[in-house]
């Protein structure tokens, strides 16, 4: 199972809805449509395990541009379509996006690209909340037949142990680098490490994670300076409820809980104080 459940809508209501507010041709086009855009849908779910040998569309010419215009042109069923595909992220962990981490959700990115796949340009399930850096760095690159680089949070079997590392080398003077691995071994029945390390260059996650890393080792250093503990075992548990804390709300692989659990590891940044 992936990171987050899908909505449940009706989807052929929701294409109803798209096609009626549009006006003129283009509607009565669309409407003949349909049929076509519906089959493709029931393609599409039959293939959730196996997206990458969906077969390839054959929407072209104005038939393709009718489609697209049904997410291009903002409408009052499309903004409603929006508001409940953003709802699949949780408010527990502050709508942050599910492909990094890092940042909020800010718009949606079409896993199967609508460049290329058209037809699911308004399709519930291909519709995935995420960041602007996100879905620009993974773009519309479909390699027919291979899984897709960045992971899909419907639909693949996500690790649910720990499997980002947090590397940190701490000066006083100069502060921190940090850098991140993968554990060597991911639990059967999962993504492979393979597939992980293509998601983490296709979102350029290493160097992403690592600038936030080494601004909360400043940030964290500053505030256990603040609280004045005296040992290197104070400092530790501190970290480690951070950390616990953070894990619970964002998951065990959110870069900033496996920073802090890097920490209790960094004897130069224990001992600085």
């Amino acid at each position: 199972m992936g990171l987050l459940e899908p909505i449940e809508e009706n989807e052929r209501a929701v294409l109803d809805e798209i096609v009626n507010s549009k006006i003129g041709n283009r509607r009565a086009r669309l409407r003949a449509l349909r049929p076509r855009i519906l089959r493709r849908y029931s393609t599409y779910r039959s293939h959730t395990a196996d997206l990458a040998s969906l077969p390839a569309s054959n929407f072209a010419g104005v038939d393709r541009a009718d489609c697209e215009h049904c997410y291009d042109q903002e409408t009052t069923p499309l903004s409603l379509l929006k508001k409940a595909v953003a709802g699949v992220l949780p408010s527990s962990n502050n709508f942050y996006c599910p492909l990094c981490g890092l940042g909020k959700w800010e718009t949606f990115d079409h896993f199967i690209p609508k460049s290329l796949f058209p037809e699911f340009s308004v399709l519930p399930r291909n519709l995935i909340p995420c960041c602007w850096r996100c879905n620009h760095l993974k773009g519309n690159r479909w390699d027919a037949g291979l899984p897709s680089a960045v992971l899909n949070v419907y639909y693949d079997s996500w690790p649910r142990q720990r499997f980002l590392v947090a590397n940190i080398d701490f000066d006083l003077l100069d502060g921190a680098s940090v850098s991140f691995s993968l554990i060597r071994r991911i639990r059967s029945g999962r993504v492979s490490r393979a597939r992980l390390e293509r998601h983490f260059e296709e979102l350029d996650l290493g160097p992403r994670f690592a600038e936030a890393g080494a601004s909360a080792v400043d940030r964290y250093h500053r505030s256990l300076a603040l609280h004045a503990f005296s040992t290197r075992a104070q400092r530790k548990r501190y970290l480690r409820r951070e950390a616990a804390a953070l894990a619970a709300k964002y998951g065990v692989n959110h870069w900033e809980s496996v920073v802090l659990e890097g920490l209790t590891n960094c004897n130069e940044f224990l001992d600085s104080f």
